[in-house]
Order: structure tokens, then sequence, then C-alpha cells
């Protein structure tokens, strides 16, 4: 019994062994510094853009990785993509190797570089993921047949141009109203907007109605705020509101009365005399 027992251990041993050795193992990019774990010396790199804010839109993707083996070993693939959306794979001609160390031989390090130009962005807040996968091409051994590798930088473009303040529907002439409409566009998503009446302190508003101003000049200003804290001022305009007069008591008319009053007193009187 104990024999059988022993037989049935090293059978179940030898089985795991050799599924061992004719597996071919998967990496999802994990590394040493030295290598030993798997081909890559070190995780993705990504030198640009960094974590920053840019004032240009236009900027350029430069990634780095270190592996012990070159192009004719593994396949580099380098793909990207900004803010989630549809991936981008960089061209093989935009990737170069070199050898940082000067060294020649196996299990050298190589250093591959991907360069290529972004699209024009958008100003705000970006990220930005790396996708890197290794296919080994050529070559021995236990080495994974593919390495995945990723990595991820959040940025912000910020042009520094204030949203441009247009088409205000006040302007300068004199009204004679007092209840003016305040419409405005910007070319830009706002975060803040408001204006500036006769010098006082900012009201936060959007298009709107002034409230009862009085006879007189004045002078509004509409500012603007984006969501990166550019801020931008219209025009200052001058007005000016003059109501039309309004008399009391319509004075052609008051003085026709008191005409007629006169005269009929004076028709009266001299009535008065004939009769007598």
């Amino acid at each position: 019994m104990v024999r059988k027992k022993i037989i049935a251990v090293t059978i179940l041993a030898v089985v795991l062994f050799v599924s061992l050795s004719i597996e071919v193992p998967t990496s999802n990019g994990q590394y040493t510094q030295d290598g030993a774990a798997c081909p890559l010396v070190s995780g993705v790199g990504i030198t640009s853009p960094s974590n920053t804010t840019y004032t240009s839109n236009l900027l350029n993707l430069n990634i780095t990785t270190e592996s012990l083996f070159d192009d004719t070993i593994y396949r580099y693939v380098f793909v990207y993509s900004i803010d989630g959306q549809n991936n981008a794979t960089i061209p093989q001609a935009c990737l170069s190797f070199d050898l940082p160390n000067g060294d020649t031989g196996a299990f050298t390090l190589v250093r591959c570089i991907a360069c290529t130009a972004l699209p024009r962005l958008d100003e705000g807040s970006h990220s930005l993921t790396v996708y890197v996968t290794y296919e080994r091409i050529g070559g021995s051994g236990n080495w994974p047949a593919v390495i995945y590798d990723s990595n991820t930088v959040c940025f912000t473009i910020n042009e520094g141009i204030p949203p441009a303040i247009t088409y205000l529907s006040i302007t300068n002439r004199t009204y004679t109203q007092n209840n003016l409409v305040l419409n405005f566009t910007t070319d830009k998503a706002t975060s803040w907007c408001g204006y500036c009446l006769d010098g006082k302190e900012n009201v936060t508003s959007g298009n709107t109605t002034l409230p009862a101003l009085a006879n007189g000049p004045h002078s509004i200003t509409v500012y603007a705020n984006d969501s990166l804290g550019n801020m931008g001022a219209s025009a200052t305009i001058y007005f000016t509101v003059q109501l039309p007069h309004k008399a009391s008591f319509p004075t052609a008319l008051f003085a026709a009365l008191m005409l007629a009053t006169a005269t009929g007193a004076g028709l009266t009187v001299l009535f008065k005399k004939k009769n007598i």
C-alpha cells in the first residue's frame, strides 16, 4: 500500500513538472531591476507629456522602455489613448533602439524610444495612457511569449486666452426706458459671468434684465471667467437713460381753462352792467 502511494505521488510530481516545462507564460509587465523576472528592465516611461500644464495644444508623445532584448527578439507595439478615446498605434518607423551602456551580446540592456506628434488638443484637463505589447518573434527559453505594460499621465492645456465677450445688447446711446435687457455671448465655455454697473461691485449674472435705472449717464462692463481661470472683459459701454418728462397736469389745458374762466368772469360782469 505504501509503495502504491509513493508511485502515485511520483507520477503526480512528474506530470506537474512536465506541465510547467511546456507552458508558454504570459506576463502582464511585471519586471525586476536586473531583468531576472522577465525581459523588461523598467516599465514604460512617458517622458512627454508630463503631469503639468502646457500653454500650447500641440504636443509630442515621447516614450522610453528598457529591456534585455531588441526588436529581433521581441516586436514592440506602442498604442496610446487620449481621454479614453479610440486607440492610436505608433508607426514602427517612429521607434528607435540603442544600447545605453554600450554593451553587446546576450542579455544586453536595450533602450527603445518611441516618438510621435499628438493631435491638436482642446483646452482643459486630459489623460493619456500608453499601452505596450511585446510579442516574442525569436529566441528560445522560457521567456514570456507576450508581455503587456502600460502607463498613464494627466496634464492640462491652458493657452491663457480669456473668453471673448461680444454682441452686447446695450450700446453707447440714450435710452428712453430704464428696464434694459443685457444680453451677450462668449466664444468658449465659462465657469462664471457677471457685470459691473457704474463702477460698483460685480454682480454675478448671465443674460438678464438690469434693475430700474435712474435718469442720467451710466456705464457697464461684462466679465467672464473660463474653467482654467482666464478672465475676459468686454469693452466698457457708456450710455444714458432719459425718461420722457411727465407733467402732473398738461400746461396747455391748464392755460386754456384759466383763460376760459377769466373770459367767463369778464362776460358775466359786463352783462350785469348792461342790465343796470
